[in-house]
C-alpha cells in the first residue's frame, strides 16, 4: 500500500479501478473527512469506497424487495376489498330475500287467519 492519496496503487480489481479523484469525491459524498483520507492509502480508500457501493447497491435491492412486497400487499387489499364488496352484496340480496319472504308469511298467516 501507499503512505497516502498521491502515490499509486495496483488496479487488479474493478474496486482499484478508480481514479485518485472519483475515491476522493467519493469519500465526500460519504462525509468522509480529507484529513481522515490522509491517513489512508490510495488503495485502502478504493476498497473503502467499493464497500459502500456495495452497501448502497444491496439497500437498492432491499428498497427493491420492499417495493414488489407493497405492491403485493396492495393486489392483496384490492382483491380482499374486490371479495368482500362481492358478499357485502350478495349479503343484501339474501336481506331481502328474506323481508320478501317474511312478508308472504305474514300475508299467508293473515289469510289462514280469516279462513279460520
Amino acid at each position: 500500500t501507499t503512505s497516502g492519496l498521491d502515490g499509486p496503487a495496483p488496479s487488479a480489481s474493478s474496486a482499484e479501478a478508480a481514479t485518485e479523484t472519483e475515491v476522493v469525491e467519493r469519500y465526500k459524498a460519504f462525509n468522509v473527512t480529507e484529513e481522515h483520507l490522509k491517513h489512508k492509502s490510495l488503495e485502502e480508500a478504493r476498497w473503502d469506497t467499493y464497500d459502500k457501493d456495495q452497501q448502497t447497491e444491496e439497500a437498492l435491492a432491499n428498497i427493491s424487495r420492499f417495493s414488489s412486497l407493497c405492491s403485493n400487499l396492495q393486489t392483496n387489499i384490492e382483491h380482499f376489498s374486490t371479495t368482500f364488496g362481492a358478499r357485502e352484496k350478495e349479503m343484501d340480496q339474501l336481506n331481502q330475500t328474506v323481508k320478501r319472504q317474511e312478508s308472504e308469511i305474514k300475508r299467508l298467516s293473515e289469510q289462514l287467519e280469516a279462513a279460520n
